[in-house]
């Protein structure tokens, strides 16, 4: 029962960890092993929903990145050689296959330093272009 104790007692008294924001605990140069999901340019971001998506995530994890990571069909071409595709990083596996679901793609992994995260993938999707409304 000592054992049990003294194990119970040095877990709670370890530093809490927040999941809100998992990059900011890590060395910026460890690599981490994400889902990917990769998509022709505009099927992800076309309609404007992916970034309110990122938003909301942002404000409801309480971090900067939400989890969620948006890559440029250009960030795209340079990183992962993908021509004409857009894609995404994705922390947790269940939200990614949603993603999926929701936007199309295909997934799969990918493995990246969470200093490059950080320093190339934060910006936000393209806003959605403006509804062409007019009088006749």
């Amino acid at each position: 029962m000592v054992i049990l104790f003294q194990l119970a007692l040095s877990c709670s008294s370890a530093a809490p960890t927040s999941m809100a924001d998992p990059f900011n605990q890590l060395p910026k140069d460890e690599q981490q092993t994400l889902q990917l999901l990769l998509a022709p340019t505009g099927q992800l971001s076309g309609d404007g929903q992916l970034r309110e998506l990122m938003n909301e995530q942002r404000s409801h994890k309480q971090s900067v990145d939400g989890g969620i990571w948006y890559l440029s069909p250009d960030l795209a071409q340079q990183q992962l050689g993908s021509n004409g595709k857009e894609a995404l990083m994705i922390s947790e596996p269940s939200q990614a296959l949603w993603l999926q679901l929701r936007f199309g793609g295909k997934l799969d992994t990918i493995s990246l330093k969470s200093e490059w995260l950080q320093s190339h993938a934060l910006k936000l999707p393209p806003k959605a272009p403006l509804a062409k409304i007019g009088l006749r």
